[in-house]
């Protein structure tokens, strides 16, 4: 036990090492390597607002470009003389109550100084970013991004057909249902889903030949988690890898039980929560340590407001459930039936219980053990969006793509009935019975003609 937990804390420095490196070593790229490519970017703010709406009402096609423009704010305001004090502070140039896109480009046009800062986020992509703005600008690294997304995807779609077919179409459906076409117009949006589809490829190759690797890969999906992202959704790099691990060796028969899953599962999860959690603190601590200040008084405000506080006079338990249901209505293609959404919401979980209700055979209904499972898996987003329901709230149109497994869940569960199905559905009596229909039809019309 001792040396499993030595093992870990290794792990966790390691990775924790590196990470700052890559994060202090990129910052002492000179601003004049990346100068032009900025300008560049700025011209391309310049036709977007913070908040694109590509589609009006329809808020899955919603672009935050927020985070990108504030990210580009923090990397061209590094002092690279000091790289490691300020990418911990992560100083930016703000105007108060004016578009952050315009923050942006008047620092680059003016020359404006950095008089805020965002302390509370690692802003680990600047490590990514700056060493591609030195030959790109923003726009043509959107456009890599979405290559580099795509091609994931086709390979992890590739892998999963050689091992569940239903499982490689249930993950496409579920693309689709998060839009995932938007996703790489915005690095926010992008960070978790890349990390998600790299740790799910790498989980799929791993699982069989070397299983004791994949605890620790689940420490570290969360701790890059929170070194990249910007709070948008960080479940997707537990919840992917999780499911479809669980989906291919329930499929083999390596999973035998809902202990044996469970267990999994929970052991994961927990490892994923140390990753993330232990990064965030870390974080603050380490800046604490270097800046000479207590970061947690940067920090703690904001946490809350994230947590708790009131949005369109919803507070509490109502809150909740509001952030909950807001980000269950962007679904592809909810929106497009905005008059109706609501009902569809309520017939989604009708038409599985009465799938269940006619298929499944009571005397069976152990056999839906990984149907639990399952459930327990898709309803990790939406515990995320109950516990920072502000945040979910306010940006439900991009966290709402946590929702990917969610949606796999489902799918998977109804898929899953078939196991406890009733022998009366089996393939020969089903077709006995439907036989026996047609000839009784075939029998009441000679009756009639005579």
């Amino acid at each position: 036990m001792t040396k499993k937990v030595l093992k870990y804390i290794t792990l966790f420095t390691t990775v924790f090492v590196v990470c700052l490196g890559l994060l202090a070593t990129t910052s002492k790229i000179p601003k004049s390597a990346i100068q032009n490519n900025i300008k560049e970017s700025a011209e391309y703010y310049k036709k977007v607002n913070g908040i694109e709406y590509i589609r009006k009402w329809r808020e899955y096609t919603y672009i935050h470009y927020y985070a990108d423009s504030v990210l580009l704010n923090i990397i061209y305001s590094v002092d690279t003389a000091h790289p490691l004090s300020s990418v911990l502070k992560a100083n930016f140039y703000e105007h108060i109550k004016q578009d952050v896109n315009t923050d942006f480009i008047e620092m680059v046009e003016n020359g404006y100084e950095p008089n805020t800062e965002y302390l509370r986020y690692w802003h680990g992509s600047m490590s990514i970013i700056r060493p591609l703005l030195t030959f790109l600008n923003i726009w043509q690294i959107y456009i890599l991004n979405g290559v580099t997304m795509l091609l994931l995807i086709i390979f992890l779609t590739i892998l999963l057909f050689k091992r569940n077919k239903v499982l490689a179409v249930t993950f496409l459906v579920g693309l689709v249902g998060i839009t995932i076409i938007f996703v790489p117009m915005c690095l926010e949006y992008t960070w978790t889903v890349l990390v998600s589809l790299v740790f799910s490829i790498i989980a799929l190759l791993i699982e069989k030949k070397k299983p004791n690797l994949l605890y620790p890969m689940f420490m570290v999906s969360g701790m890059l988690a929170c070194y990249l992202d910007f709070l948008s959704t960080e479940t997707l790099t537990l919840t992917l890898p999780l499911i479809l691990v669980l989906c291919v060796r329930y499929k083999d028969g390596r999973i035998k039980n809902f202990k044996q899953g469970f267990k999994f599962l929970t052991i994961a999860t927990i490892l994923w929560i140390v990753g993330y959690a232990g990064m965030w603190f870390a974080k603050w601590f380490l800046a604490s340590f270097v800046l000479g200040i207590n970061s947690f008084d940067y920090v703690t405000e904001k946490a809350m407001i994230r947590v708790n506080e009131p949005v369109n006079r919803y507070e509490g338990f109502e809150l909740m459930i509001q952030a909950v249901l807001r980000n269950l209505r962007i679904i592809f293609p909810l929106p497009n039936f905005r008059n109706y959404m609501d009902i569809i919401l309520i017939l989604i979980p009708i038409v599985v219980l009465l799938i269940h209700i006619i298929v499944v055979d009571i005397k069976k209904i152990k056999k839906l053990w990984f149907s639990l499972l399952m459930l327990l898996v898709g309803v990790i987003p939406i515990i995320r969006f109950m516990i920072l329901a502000n945040h979910a709230y306010r940006h439900c149109f991009f966290t709402f793509r946590a929702l990917l497994v969610t949606i796999m869940a489902i799918i998977i569960i109804c898929v899953n009935t078939v196991v406890a199905k009733r022998d009366s559905l089996n393939k020969e009596n089903f077709k006995k019975f439907c036989n026996k229909q047609v000839n009784l039809c075939i029998w009441r019309k000679k009756q009639k003609q005579n």
